[in-house]
């Protein structure tokens, strides 16, 4: 009996937790006498500190193009150096080829979003990579060190607005923003060439990246716009005849950046000199520029815990949120990163390489709540709890937890990964901060 009371109590508390931001007014017992149990809040002091970040995994779904400077968040430059991931199948019309040949091949970069200035002319070069590219590259990545100035493969002016474009086209629910290059017939013969004499080569992503490593695509000028590209491909032209007589042009996206391929943001960011002196705050900005350290106080609480006795004490609830300074005003609508993830510093490398989720129980995310201006971790009592049941008799040291901006991926609609945060955003948080548990004690 008092073990289903006590289960309907915790729940209630759980609820009551939730929804409240203050519940210093609950009363501290409950319950009939026999029953009783008694209600405990407690608060600890966290520590932080803002800790500068010189590059992060480039994992990532988007390719980031351009540069922009602004006084409040600094400024950021990018370009990508990527592989290109062959379809499994291709077939150019077979004897229905015109010619046997191709009529051309375009690249395609296709864009929803971007920072900056929408008509601000730019311009980006696109080369042929000479080296592979690291299975697991960083923002920090020298582009020098893997293509030649000489094989170039095209240049172009764009703006962000696709100003050639109808407002009617772009007011459509399949429209993109795309930026296309028509590719150096060289290229396109090289290619269809190779595919005739060797077309098993083209069915095996690592020997066609042996035959061609990739492209690096660079800003070459402008400065006021960043695109965030979701898609980039080759598409190629040819023509068939059809029924003797009628020419029918065909096109194929036979070529595009994937999940399955290395895509290498090259990324450099400059921060303020007001960061530097900062002393209220502490800062995330990304991409690859500030994380935020923490010690939680993980030996405080556990001895805390141990005060009133493990076997008669149930940690029902330890919240953790972080304030954030209200965002400035910019010309870039600059905001503070959508997510936090908390993890312990020293699991941080092998979290992002190895692609990780979160486990709630090591790792936990939080959204940014743009009204409250704080993300709220909600309920990390299992990460205390995970710790007293693998150490029961141990003194565990205060750790160093980091708190990173990241981003989800969806490769499908029934799959996701996690990544360092690559849009650029930036967000002071508070620097006092705590931690609140409410402990249950029969």
């Amino acid at each position: 009996m008092k073990l289903i009371k006590f289960f309907a109590f915790a729940v209630c508390l759980s609820w009551v937790f939730s929804c409240t931001d203050d519940f210093s007014e609950i009363g501290t017992s409950v319950l009939p006498e026999g029953d009783k149990l008694y209600l405990s809040r407690d608060t600890f002091d966290v520590s932080s500190t803002t800790v500068p970040v010189d590059r992060v995994y480039c994992f990532t779904i988007s390719e980031w193009l351009g540069s922009f400077s602004d006084p409040n968040f600094g400024s950021i430059k990018c370009d990508f150096m990527a592989q290109l991931y062959p379809a499994s199948e291709m077939e150019f019309g077979g004897k229905k080829n015109i010619g046997d040949k191709l009529d051309s091949t375009v690249l395609r970069m296709r864009f929803a979003t971007f920072m900056g200035d929408s008509l601000t002319p730019m311009q980006l070069s696109v080369y042929a990579l000479n080296k592979q590219l690291p299975d697991i590259p960083y923002t920090d990545i020298n582009p020098e060190e893997y293509y030649n100035p000489s094989d170039l493969l095209g240049r172009k002016f764009y703006t962000a607005s696709d100003i050639s474009v109808e407002d009617s086209i772009k007011s459509e629910d399949t429209y993109a923003r795309t930026i296309t290059l028509t590719l150096p017939q060289e290229f396109t013969e090289k290619f269809y060439q190779k595919f005739k004499e060797d077309p098993d080569l083209f069915k095996s992503k690592n020997k066609f990246n042996e035959f061609f490593p990739g492209i690096y695509v660079k800003n070459t000028y402008g400065n006021g716009v960043a695109l965030d590209i979701r898609e980039t491909s080759v598409r190629f032209y040819y023509k068939t005849l059809e029924n003797d007589t009628v020419v029918t042009k065909q096109y194929k996206d036979y070529l595009a950046v994937t999940p399955e391929v290395v895509n290498a943001n090259h990324m450099v960011v400059t921060n303020p000199p007001y960061m530097a002196t900062a002393t209220d705050t502490t800062y995330v900005k990304t991409p690859a520029a500030f994380n935020t350290e923490i010690t939680f106080p993980t030996q405080e609480i556990i001895n805390k815990l141990k005060q009133d006795g493990l076997d008669n004490v149930t940690l029902n609830s330890l919240r953790f949120t972080v304030p954030v300074y209200t965002p400035e005003a910019n010309s870039f609508s600059i905001a503070p990163p959508q997510y936090l993830l908390f993890i312990r510093s020293k699991d941080v490398q092998s979290f992002f390489a190895k692609r990780h989720m979160c486990d709630y129980t090591n790792t936990f995310y939080a959204a940014y709540n743009a009204t409250r201006h704080e993300y709220d971790f909600g309920n990390l009592n299992k990460f205390i709890t995970n710790i007293i049941s693998l150490n029961p008799d141990t003194t565990v040291v205060d750790e160093k937890i980091s708190l990173i901006p990241i981003s989800f991926n969806y490769i499908t609609e029934s799959y996701q990964t996690v990544s360092t945060n690559l849009y650029p955003s930036l967000g002071k948080l508070k620097k006092d901060l705590k931690v609140s548990i409410l402990t249950v004690k029969k």
